[in-house]
């Protein structure tokens, strides 16, 4: 029901105003997914993320949800910060 969740194969939530999924988004959830438990969540989570990075793992601002190919930013640094802090958080 939220009007920012964008469905398709690399679907998940984005916004309003750079329509499409957004890697900020699939870092929510796994984030949500850490707090709660939910391994198979933050493992798809994880999927989500390492499908859209470029190959030296940069992410970008928003994908397209069918292909997963970037339709914006692909500089977007907000997404790089926080998956960092996640990984170096999992790793202790």
């Amino acid at each position: 029901h939220n009007p920012s969740f964008f469905a398709g194969r690399h679907g998940g939530l984005g916004s309003l105003h750079t329509p499409g999924p957004w890697p900020l988004g699939h870092l929510q959830a796994r984030l949500a997914a850490r707090v709660n438990k939910d391994d198979a969540g933050e493992r798809a989570a994880a999927a989500a993320l390492a499908a859209a990075a470029y190959w030296d793992g940069s992410l970008p601002e928003a994908l397209d949800s069918e292909t997963g190919r970037p339709i914006s930013r692909p500089w977007f640094a907000w997404p790089g910060a926080l998956h960092a802090a996640l990984e170096l958080g999992r790793l202790g």
